[in-house]
C-alpha cells in the first residue's frame, strides 16, 4: 500500500510482457500500457474454421478484472458465408460476460446478437456482402495471467469468398477496480 497523500508508478510482468502500472493511495492498481491495440492490416479467412486474429490480442494479469471493447470493421465477400466470432485466449477466467453484436450495413440492421459467459462461445450470422460492423463488450475476471483475443471465420461454407477483418479494427481494455 501507499502512504498518505501518495501514488506511484511501477513496471511489472503482465502475461510475459513488462507493462507500466499506477497505484493509488488506497492501493487500487491500474495497468497503464499494453491494453489498447488496433489492426495494422486487413486479415481474410476463407473457411468456417475459427482462428485467432493476427493483431487484436492483449495480455491480462492474474486475479484482476477488466472492461474490454472490440470495434470490428469487416468486409464480407459473399452473403451466404457471413461471419462468426468469439473471444478467447490463454487467460484463466473466473467470470466473463460479453455482448456480441453483428450489424449488417446494407440492410441497416442488427443481424445477430448474444450474451456469452465463456471463452470460445461464438456468435455468427449470414450477412450482406460488403462493408459491415461488429461490437463486442466484455467484462472479465481472471484467475491466471494470459492472452485475451478475438477469433473469427466465415459463419457457413459457401463459395469461400472470405470474410476480412479490416485495418483499424480495435481492442481496448482497462483494469476495473472493485
Amino acid at each position: 500500500t501507499m502512504g498518505s497523500n501518495t501514488a506511484g508508478l511501477y513496471a511489472d510482468d503482465a502475461g510475459g510482457t513488462v507493462q507500466m502500472f499506477g497505484i493509488s493511495e488506497s492501493g487500487s492498481v491500474s495497468q497503464l500500457t499494453g491494453l489498447d491495440i488496433r489492426k495494422t492490416g486487413d486479415e481474410t479467412v476463407t473457411d468456417t474454421t475459427i482462428q485467432n486474429d493476427d493483431h487484436l490480442t492483449v495480455n491480462l494479469l492474474a486475479s484482476s478484472a477488466y472492461d474490454c471493447q472490440f470495434t470490428i470493421f469487416f468486409t464480407n465477400a459473399g452473403a451466404a458465408e457471413g461471419i462468426k466470432m468469439d473471444v478467447n485466449g490463454t487467460v484463466g477466467v473466473s467470470s466473463l460476460k460479453a455482448q456480441i453484436s453483428i450489424y449488417d450495413d446494407t440492410l441497416n440492421s442488427l443481424a445477430a446478437f448474444a450474451r456469452v459467459t465463456a471463452l470460445a462461445s461464438s456468435v455468427g450470422a449470414g450477412i450482406s456482402s460488403g462493408d459491415n460492423y461488429a461490437d463486442i463488450h466484455v467484462t472479465i475476471e481472471t484467475t491466471t495471467a494470459g492472452t485475451f483475443l478475438l477469433r473469427f471465420a466465415q459463419n457457413a461454407a459457401g463459395a469461400s469468398a472470405g470474410v476480412t477483418v479490416q485495418e483499424n479494427s480495435s481492442l481496448g481494455c482497462h483494469k476495473a477496480n472493485a
